[in-house]
């Protein structure tokens, strides 16, 4: 673990010399490793893209007023409206009672910007903001796990990442293509004792899902690990930056009820609305009860709603190797998450709201750095990313 009076010069164990091994500046990379994250950005992008067009040519009519049809399902249908034509009226709620306020404003706003600036579509602006932060998140995560282990690892986690296969939703017109980048950038700059540009950062976490002002915990507990858990909550010198940023933590989602209030008289309506997607508060253990019930569940939907089940509980259990490296604020940031998606009493969307944590995918690069382990891993997560990338142009549930 570093050590807080040293944020800028990483030391890691280099297991196959044996010896410790000190970095140089904090943001630079050797241009080996530029190719390299370079080449991962480019084949990934190309895999997805052929995804897409096999959707579209096993299903012509999915395409329906244009190219971006294929890409811009789900929840992007949503973020494109806002960013078009902002929140609704508490008039303007459609017969269903779905409302777009439970969709948070930062991701939005930056397509609106975009738009304005290029003149394109919403969701054409949403598909290279997502592919511009996906980049960015590659380039973070590498950064993270040189800072962890060393370059090798660093390389490793990096092609994690990259091939992924839920970074489907980060590549695409969603919140993940924000919320993953700015997790990672968030983890790196505390441990690193960044503070400041921490309390920069956690405003933009919050008003980019519901579950960003959960940053909290996690920041308390490294906070705690830098300077002592009685000295942050006495704020004792040198802890103000720390402090400075654990407070700015929920300002995205404060501003965000501030505006809804006004709109609707409703601070919490992104939370109320919820019941027109069919959630509702309900303990994990109930809500894997109810939809793995075959009395009042259709065949198809129990095989869904298994394999969502399924992948968040794979997730949870791949929390261990992080355990293990005393990374315990990423585990109890991602246990939080989960834990709030498993709360909803409905179990679409668990399979990215947990494979799509950083945390997550920092665990897997753990488990499977052994040298042997790499290729095979690469190619069936390769496989994976693409099989996922069809499903989405045909919108199949399991990337829901």
């Amino acid at each position: 673990m570093m050590e807080a009076s040293a944020p800028y010069r990483r030391i890691w164990e280099d297991q196959s010399l044996g010896r410790v091994v000190t970095s140089g500046h904090p943001f630079r990379i050797e241009r080996k490793d530029w190719r390299w994250l370079a080449a991962l950005f480019v084949a990934t992008r190309a895999v997805i893209a052929f995804g897409i067009i096999a959707a579209y040519l096993s299903n012509t009519s999915r395409m329906e007023t244009g190219l971006d049809d294929l890409f811009c399902n789900w929840d992007c249908d949503w973020y494109s409206g806002i960013a078009e034509n902002g929140y609704q009226s508490l008039d303007a709620v459609s017969a269903s009672g779905a409302a777009n306020w439970v969709f948070f404003p930062l991701f939005p706003i930056l397509i609106h910007l975009l738009s304005a600036i290029t003149g394109l579509r919403p969701s054409y602006s949403g598909l290279l903001i997502a592919q511009a932060s996906w980049g960015l998140g590659l380039y973070l995560m590498y950064l993270a796990a040189r800072d962890l282990k060393g370059p090798e690892f660093a390389r490793h986690a990096a092609t994690i990442y990259a091939v992924w296969p839920f970074a489907i939703h980060g590549s695409m017109p969603m919140t993940e293509a924000l919320f993953v980048p700015l997790t990672i950038a968030i983890f790196l700059f505390a441990r690193r004792t960044n503070w400041l540009i921490v309390a920069m950062l956690v405003p933009l976490l919050s008003a980019t899902r519901t579950v960003g002002v959960m940053i909290e915990l996690p920041l308390f507990m490294l906070a705690s690990e830098q300077f002592g858990v009685w000295r942050v909550l006495t704020l004792r010198p040198g802890t103000e930056r720390a402090v400075l940023a654990l407070a700015a933590a929920g300002l995205g989602i404060g501003l965000f009820m501030v505006y809804l209030y006004g709109l609707t008289g409703d601070a919490l309506a992104f939370s109320h609305n919820q019941a027109a997607w069919k959630r509702h508060l309900e303990a994990p253990w109930m809500m894997i009860l109810d939809e793995l019930n075959p009395a009042i569940i259709s065949p198809a939907w129990l095989l869904a709603n298994s394999l969502d089940i399924a992948t968040c509980a794979v997730a949870i259990v791949l929390l261990v190797f992080l355990w293990r490296r005393g990374l315990w604020a990423e585990v109890a940031y991602a246990l939080v998450v989960v834990t709030i998606a498993c709360c909803t009493g409905n179990a679409s969307s668990l399979p990215r709201y947990a494979g799509g944590l950083y945390p997550v995918m920092l665990a897997f690069a753990l488990w499977s750095q052994g040298p042997l382990h790499r290729v095979p891993t690469y190619a069936a997560l390769t496989a994976g990313m693409a099989a996922l990338s069809v499903a989405w142009g045909l919108e199949q549930f399991y990337v829901m």
